[in-house]
């Protein structure tokens, strides 16, 4: 017997693209630090590129003239891989941080001027118990009556790169997981249970063992 975990993951992804002037320091936009962020998480230029739909020189220029201001190298380039230098994983803590405070400060200022309404998109597994998206709906009508929940059916490695492209704010997958970018809170735990024929050999005991 074993148990599936719902798990609630967000980004703090409540930010339109390109509308935002705030600076994490002098100096440091936030919008390059997302840059930063994609290179670390995709170990890769192209591919931070393409998910932050910059062109790779731009992303390239953007992350030296973050490592000239800070003054020491954040990754470390190989013909085949960019990892991240101590330094840079010192940097990528903070700074992911420091979006996801950015963020939550928008979100916030929307509520406070009495908005809460706008569109919201939530990914969840086709793996969860569905009636788990009624309950949000139902809490949604109340809570937020004049907001639009749009539900998208996707797995979780899909969750993962939508909420990092910020096409979703909300995921809701089963664990185990695990992304150093992403904000994750336990929501739900059920049993999970297997069905055999009586005559099998696992039938005898009361419980089985994943490994078996």
């Amino acid at each position: 017997m074993g148990r599936f975990c719902y798990t609630c993951l967000s980004l703090g992804k409540y930010l339109e693209r390109g509308r935002l002037d705030a600076f994490m320091y002098p100096g440091i936009e936030l919008r390059p630090l997302r840059y930063v962020i994609a290179v670390a998480r995709e170990r890769h230029f192209t591919r931070a590129a393409l998910c932050v739909h910059v062109t790779k020189s731009s992303l390239t220029k953007a992350i030296r003239d973050i490592e000239d201001y800070v003054g020491v190298p954040l990754f470390e380039r190989t013909t085949r891989d960019v990892g991240l230098t101590p330094a840079g994983r010192a940097f990528i803590k903070d700074g992911a941080r420091a979006l996801t405070y950015a963020e939550r400060a928008v979100h916030r200022a929307r509520a406070a001027n009495g908005g809460k309404n706008g569109s919201l998109a939530i990914g969840y597994s086709p793996r969860i118990n569905l009636q788990l998206l009624s309950v949000i709906r139902e809490l949604s009508a109340v809570q937020r009556p004049a907001a639009n929940l749009t539900f998208v059916s996707l797995h979780t490695t899909d969750q993962l790169h939508a909420l990092h492209e910020g096409t979703i704010q909300i995921g809701l997958v089963t664990l185990p997981l695990r992304d150093e970018f992403l904000i994750l809170k336990s929501l739900v735990r059920e049993p999970l249970g297997i069905v055999f024929p009586s005559c099998h050999r696992l039938a005898v005991g009361r419980e089985v063992e994943a490994k078996n």
